[in-house]
């Protein structure tokens, strides 16, 4: 989900990523061993300024809320 506003030059967002609970491959295990994850709720924040002449300068923040998760290398379906 991604919310977005323009005001003069100054235009910003925040954006929500959401991800159910997957099954992760541990890279020192092999494929053989999944490793369940859960689900992941991030938040994120970024602002642009325009500059002038095509340049802008831009700001983003990931992960606003400061949350700890571990990025998920690969996901293996079930079954």
């Amino acid at each position: 989900m991604v919310a977005t506003f323009t005001r003069g030059k100054v235009a910003g967002g925040c954006d929500r990523l959401f991800r159910g609970s997957v099954l992760d491959v541990e890279p020192l295990l092999g494929a053989t061993n999944a490793l369940p994850q859960p689900r992941l709720r991030q938040r994120g924040i970024n602002i642009n300024y325009a500059l002038g002449g095509g340049l802008a300068a831009y700001g983003n923040l990931r992960n606003a809320l400061n949350r700890h998760y571990e990025e998920v290398l690969a996901i293996l379906r079930r079954g």
